[in-house]
């Protein structure tokens, strides 16, 4: 070890001892801390700085020599529990490893993960349509109440659904093993690590060896042939996705909310739902005012007066059409019926489907267990325990997507035949997306530029879609009623008022809450 080098080190460890924090170093001195090799320069250091060398197993075995040359240094040796020189043949050092004492809140749950899903081990398509026909679903027309006539519907659908996939709990025990893991690599592995412990070093190199071609051979045919016979974007990247570390968003055994720290699930399920629902309520205040006379003047000026929208009535075809569209990879929410189910029964449930949609637009009522979102927290980054740095993502029931879809696109038509929308709005329209936005500032920036003029641009941030967090049910009808609409604002009203959620983890459930301000999340 060049003289050179170790007063460099030193430096550096009397920086770090300035800072008065722990201090652990890992990694391939190439010092023999072997009995009697020690160089004593070294040694002085160690002595001087207060740290503290903690191996004393050989790292390095060759069949002439076995030596400590890999380390883990510390000044606070007391926090360390164990360590560890496990035989595993990665190179020809061994890994060197430590158990360190931490905090309670930071100790992952030893608990198996257990999961809810339906079984399909005994589902038989042909018998699933042929039970389902013989379903009487007509007798949902002789119901005039929507939330009863939905309720009689969800009652007969999920009784076949349950026959034939029923719903189970299982235990996640095993991580998934990689699709490119294949038997000759696993082969290849165990004999490369059973001649390193016969210390048979010419066959153990030689496996060694194998097993670094074998698997990058394999990573190659595999991802190759992948994106070959992938040709959607989105599959491809969820692909790519494999080769990158997983992040987990599981929720941590332990939360803190309001300064209080809760290690129950029930409870800290609970505590996600309240902060969610009631975000809002940090930039809300009663003196908020709507300015909805401006808005509405701007709309008279758009719509000629005595023009109403009214919510048309679905056809049989329209809502085949729409079944047939649904993607059947999206989640389900808290009724357990997904996509697959309904896309799959599209014809056998397509009546009465249209028959709720249009009793809803009849009462100018929107069901009640359609407006209950399934919401899962996703950690974004900062502080785990830390409410504030997840953001909710809200999973609705498949069938709310069918009435929002027709009551949609007869909507945007009618603002667009009125040219209600601005020209350069291209928020969730159709031929239009970030880069339509982009392109309409730039043309502007450049004209003023051409103009001898300075551009000076202001970019907001709204952290955790507290812009959308603002907008109250009522301030949403407002904007919705001065479009010129008649009996049609009772279904809007209906549809955006007394809004619930579920936060859930694993197979908790949180307390339904009632959401006061925000549109739904997850809505079309």
């Amino acid at each position: 070890m060049p003289q050179s080098w170790i007063d460099e080190f030193e430096k550096e460890i009397e920086k770090a001892n300035e800072l008065e924090l722990e201090m652990i170093i890992m990694g391939d001195i190439n010092i023999d801390f072997t009995g009697g090799c020690l160089n004593n320069k070294w040694e002085n250091l160690l002595l001087t700085q207060s740290i503290v060398q903690l191996i004393d197993t050989p790292t390095r075995i060759t069949s002439t020599s076995s030596t400590i040359i890999d380390h883990v240094y510390t000044n606070h040796p007391e926090n360390i529990v164990e360590t560890n020189v496990p035989k595993i043949a990665l190179s020809d050092h061994y890994p060197v490893c430590i158990t360190r004492k931490i905090n309670q809140k930071d100790v992952p749950s030893l608990q198996h993960k257990q999961i809810r899903y339906r079984c399909f081990k005994n589902f038989n398509e042909n018998k699933f349509l042929e039970d389902l026909n013989k379903t009487n679903f007509a007798q949902i027309e002789q119901i005039s109440d929507i939330q009863s006539a939905t309720d009689m519907w969800y009652k007969l659908f999920l009784s076949v659904i349950n026959r034939h996939a029923p719903v189970k709990v299982k235990r996640i025990k095993h991580i998934r093993q990689p699709d490119w893991l294949t038997d000759e690599i696993k082969d290849a592995q165990n004999k490369r690590n059973y001649y390193q412990s016969k210390r048979d070093w010419e066959k153990f190199r030689y496996w060694r060896n194998k097993c670094t071609k074998l698997i990058e051979k394999s990573k190659q045919s595999f991802f190759k042939q992948a994106i070959e016979n992938n040709k959607k974007p989105k599959e491809i990247w969820a692909l790519l996705k494999d080769l990158k570390p997983k992040t987990q968003n599981e929720i941590p055994s332990t939360m803190n909310f309001d300064n209080k720290e809760y290690d129950n699930v029930q409870d800290i399920v609970n505590h996600f739902n309240t902060h969610f629902t009631t975000i809002g309520d940090k930039y809300v205040t009663n003196n908020t005012q709507y300015q909805a006379n401006k808005l509405n003047d701007y709309v008279q000026d758009k719509i000629p007066a005595g023009v109403r929208f009214t919510i048309p009535f679905i056809k049989l075809d329209e809502t085949k059409k729409l079944l047939s569209k649904l993607e059947t990879s999206k989640a389900t929410g808290l009724d357990e019926v997904g996509p697959f189910f309904i896309k799959l029964s599209s014809e056998a449930l397509a009546p009465s489907i249209t028959y709720l949609i249009n009793l809803s637009i009849l009462e100018g009522v929107f069901p009640e267990n359609l407006k209950l979102a399934k919401v899962t927290p996703i950690f974004k980054n900062g502080d785990k325990h830390m409410p504030e740095n997840y953001r909710p993502i809200s999973i609705l029931p498949t069938l709310s997507k069918i009435f929002e879809k027709h009551v949609a696109k007869h909507f945007y038509l009618y603002l667009s035949k009125y040219k209600v929308l601005h020209e350069a709005q291209s928020g969730f329209r159709s031929n239009h997306s970030c880069q339509t936005a982009l392109t309409k500032l730039i043309d502007t920036w450049l004209k003023c530029i051409d103009n001898g003029n300075v551009v000076g641009t202001v970019f907001l941030d709204f952290k955790k879609r507290h812009l959308i967090s603002l907008i109250t049910p009522f301030s949403a009808i407002n904007y919705i009623y001065t479009k010129s609409l008649n009996h049609s604002i009772k279904w809007f009203e209906s549809y955006l008022s007394n809004r619930k959620q579920k936060v859930c983890s694993g197979n908790t459930a949180s307390e339904s809450k009632c959401i006061k301000y925000g549109v739904p999340q997850g809505s079309i």
